[in-house]
C-alpha cells in the first residue's frame, strides 16, 4: 500500500469478503493490494474477524429457525450435529467391561544341567515317563454313570 492510507470502507469490505470465504489473494485483487503480504500486514484483523462473525451470524440464525417451531428442516438439523440426535435411534454409550481378563505367566528359573537331570528322574519315579503327562478318566469331559451320580475320574495307564 506504499504510503497510502488504509480507510474505514476497505476495512469493512475485507471483513466481508474474509468472511463470505474468499481466498486471501483474490481479496487483495479486489481491494487493489499486489500482494498478499501486504493484505495480512495491514488488514490482519479483519481477515481473522471475518469469517468468525460470518459463522456466528450464520450460527445464530440457524438457532433461530431451529428453535422457532417453524422450521422442521434447521430444527432436525440442529438436533443432529449439535445435539447429537440420529435417525438410527440413540447412539448407544459404550459400556465399561465388567469381565476382568488375567493373564497369568508362569516363569521357570533358568537350570543348570544337574537341576535338569534331577527334575527328569523324580518326573520319572512320578508318573513313569517325564515325556507322557498323566492321563485322566474324564479329561475331556466327565464320564456319569447315572444321573444322580457324582462325576469320577479315574487314572488311565
Amino acid at each position: 500500500m506504499g504510503g497510502c492510507r488504509v480507510t474505514d470502507e476497505q476495512r469493512q469490505t475485507v471483513r466481508a469478503l474474509a468472511g463470505y470465504g474468499l481466498r486471501q489473494q483474490e481479496i487483495a485483487t479486489i481491494v487493489g493490494l499486489v500482494s498478499v503480504e501486504t493484505l495480512r500486514e495491514h488488514f490482519h484483523d479483519e481477515l481473522t474477524l471475518g469469517p468468525l462473525e460470518a459463522r456466528l451470524n450464520v450460527t445464530s440464525t440457524l438457532f433461530r429457525k431451529a428453535t422457532s417451531g417453524r422450521d422442521p428442516a434447521a430444527t432436525m438439523f440442529w438436533l443432529k450435529t449439535r445435539a447429537g440426535w440420529s435417525e438410527r435411534g440413540p447412539r448407544e454409550e459404550p459400556k465399561p467391561s465388567s469381565h476382568t481378563v488375567w493373564e497369568i505367566h508362569e516363569y521357570a528359573p533358568p537350570r543348570s544341567p544337574e537341576q535338569q537331570k534331577l527334575l527328569e528322574e523324580m518326573m520319572a519315579r512320578f508318573d513313569g515317563s517325564p515325556d507322557q503327562p498323566t492321563r485322566w478318566e474324564g479329561d475331556k469331559g466327565y464320564f456319569e454313570d447315572e444321573e444322580d451320580e457324582v462325576p469320577r475320574r479315574r487314572r488311565l495307564r
